[in-house]
């Protein structure tokens, strides 16, 4: 497998064939296509899909993996130390990371790969692993964000829905546990939101709340109706001041909330 993807690094022309459809047309009166049946339809016999051409020059190739094993690898290599006099003595590495972004492209042959295609990749680099921090920025600051889309999903019934900074830590702090990096968060969300899903849409509710309770699954959401907005805000912004008494910065400030009647923003919520 090495040796064929090494040619495709180097540069060439591959000649991919397209699978072919091979599900009945739809006929249509005059249609040159017959049918067997006399109704408009017909089968395409013999078809074959199209080639097409892709030079592989002018594709940049990145190479990911995970690479079970090769810390151990890099570890055996720089824990090697001299004796005697003035010999540098090089401490063990313990941090899995640590020792990934120290690795070598002797390394890499050892793990397993060939030396051609190990010459060929000018780049190495390590990746780290996700933090509580860097989870809880994931879950709010992009675009589509989780929480935004489960807002959204929750604004097409006319309820909003929010979190606190303690839920989005204990969110990201459950999604860390599961050891699934990013991909886990949504799995903690729908745990915590399934049956706020099903049983808030056409009834009174029309505010649900995750704090840190609900979010720790010490209790089940929150459920407001229209004239409890404000008893929730009140809850939102104790929770935030404990929060944020407690060393930590607010992290509602990456949401979007709506206005309150007199203008302001909703209570608890940080400025943009």
């Amino acid at each position: 497998m090495q040796q064929a993807l090494l040619k495709i690094i180097e540069g060439t022309t591959l000649q991919i064939n397209t699978k072919a459809d091979r599900r009945p047309p739809v006929g249509l009166p005059g249609s040159p296509i017959p049918s067997p049946t006399g109704m408009g339809g017909g089968v395409l016999g013999g078809a074959k899909g199209e080639v097409v051409n892709v030079d592989t020059s002018g594709i940049l190739f990145i190479f990911t993996g995970a690479f079970i094993g090769l810390d151990k690898i890099v570890s055996t290599r720089v824990a090697k130390s001299s004796m005697g006099f003035n010999a540098h003595v090089r401490e063990s590495e313990s941090n899995q990371s640590s020792l990934l972004s120290q690795t070598e492209p002797g390394d890499l042959i050892t793990f397993g790969l060939i030396p051609e295609i190990v010459g060929r990749i000018p780049v190495t680099t390590a990746v780290e692993a996700l933090t509580e921090e860097a989870l809880v920025r994931v879950l709010t600051e992009p675009r589509n964000a989780l929480l935004r889309q489960y807002q959204e999903l929750f604004n097409m019934t006319g309820i909003e829905l929010r979190f606190t900074s303690l839920a989005l830590r204990e969110i990201s702090k459950a999604a860390l546990a599961m050891g699934t990096g990013a991909r886990g968060l949504r799995t903690v969300v729908e745990r915590l939101l399934s049956d706020a899903m099903f049983e808030t849409p056409g009834t009174s509710i029309k505010h649900v709340l995750v704090n840190g309770e609900v979010a720790s699954k010490k209790q089940p959401p929150l459920y407001f109706a229209r004239g409890q907005r404000h008893t929730m805000d009140a809850l939102i912004a104790t929770e935030e001041e404990k929060w944020v008494a407690s060393g930590n910065k607010s992290m509602l400030g990456v949401q979007v909330e709506e206005p309150t009647q007199d203008g302001a923003a909703a209570a608890g919520t940080g400025s943009a």
